[in-house]
């Protein structure tokens, strides 16, 4: 394994060891180059934050600059696996620390309460779990199926939802929604159908879904 030349070491002070007179203890000589490489490979943000309450030293090190480009570089490579928030971050909190900003990122990504606002702003797939007309259908008429164009699908924040799905009412008359909780439950009430519980996905989007029904959120460039 090769790295750049050291440029300095970070003494990791101990209070016992000061009062002793005692030689600096071994975490004292990693040179700063072999550690930000290891923070940078092999370590996730949860256990930056161990190593950020290890020693003051490593805490300098992981709020200086060198340790603002690990987080970053940390934050960006998670967030080309994720959606990014429905509704953008304001701009506070963008101005903020990317550590910070990897903190509130992951705390939002355990959110499942939907919001108003980002039923509204999001840009919804649509499917149905069960399509009985695909049993019927022979393979040309799936193929055209499965080519049409992708309904529109829009929740106005006046309450009001319509869609351009072939057959559904809401493409001929438009239906009021609102989202209600039940416990730790969030459901989206569309008109006079069954309740559709709201979830998050594991790529941090959304997904609300009942026995015949999924509407969902996808990465740029998926289906």
């Amino acid at each position: 394994m090769n790295f750049s030349p050291v440029r300095h070491h970070l003494p990791c002070p101990s209070p016992r060891l000061a009062r002793s007179g005692t030689a600096d203890p071994p975490l004292s000589w990693i040179p700063t180059d072999v550690l930000l490489h290891v923070w940078r490979n092999f370590c996730d943000f949860s256990a930056l934050v161990h190593c950020e309450q290890v020693c003051l030293s490593w805490a300098r090190l992981l709020n200086s600059r060198e340790g603002e480009a690990l987080w970053r570089a940390h934050a960006l490579r998670l967030w080309a696996q994720k959606q990014p928030p429905v509704v953008p971050l304001p701009v506070h909190v963008s101005e903020r620390s990317w550590k910070r900003q990897f903190a509130l990122r992951l705390q939002d990504a355990r959110r499942t309460r939907l919001t108003a606002a980002e039923l509204t702003a999001a840009d919804w797939h649509f499917r149905f779990k069960i399509d009985l007309q695909l049993f019927h259908s022979s393979d040309r008429d799936r193929g055209l199926l499965h080519s049409r164009e992708r309904a529109k699908l829009n929740f106005a924040p006046d309450g009001v939802y319509t869609s351009t799905i072939p057959g559904a009412p809401s493409s001929s008359r438009p239906l009021k929604w609102s989202l209600q909780t039940s416990g730790e439950d969030t459901l989206l009430q569309i008109g006079a159908y069954p309740p559709l519980l709201v979830e998050r996905t594991a790529d941090w989007g959304w997904r609300m879904y009942n026995r015949f029904v999924e509407f969902y959120t996808v990465m740029d460039g998926c289906r």
